[in-house]
């Protein structure tokens, strides 16, 4: 059992929303062998699924809705073995596995914000090796 990923293989970032995880909009690869861990990622525009713009455009405008709850949304990382069939793997062909939940909060009460100020979590993903 190999306590690193493999150089070859590819870290897979996915994001849904909480109410439907299955239901990728988003996601990225990145070779293993690029990556010094710890470390940070963003995802643009460019990184929504061909297809899903729309999904993703309501998505991010319940953010506005904040009592809808659905503005929430499931990160997920895992490595997936370089010859993988299809990416993202699935979680048991994947070599290591992480998820989160990143959130919105109302910081309004906070001092300097302002009324129905609100931001989003960061995630912080601990990839798990697969046994």
């Amino acid at each position: 059992n190999n306590n690193r990923p493999e150089f070859n293989d590819y870290i897979v970032l996915t994001i849904s929303s909480t109410s439907n995880p299955d239901n990728i909009l988003a996601g990225a690869k990145y070779s293993v062998y690029k990556a010094k861990f710890p470390f940070n990622f963003v995802m643009y525009d460019s990184n929504i699924l061909k297809g899903k713009e729309e999904e993703w455009k309501d998505f991010i405008d319940g953010i506005s809705d904040e009592s809808s709850g659905n503005a929430d949304y499931i990160v997920t990382a895992r490595v997936c073995p370089e010859d993988s069939a299809k990416l993202p793997c699935s979680e048991e062909e994947s070599t290591f596995y992480a998820t989160s939940i990143s959130k919105l909060l109302n910081i309004d009460n906070l001092p300097g914000a302002n009324k129905g100020d609100i931001i989003r979590t960061a995630v912080s993903l601990r990839l798990q090796p697969r046994i």
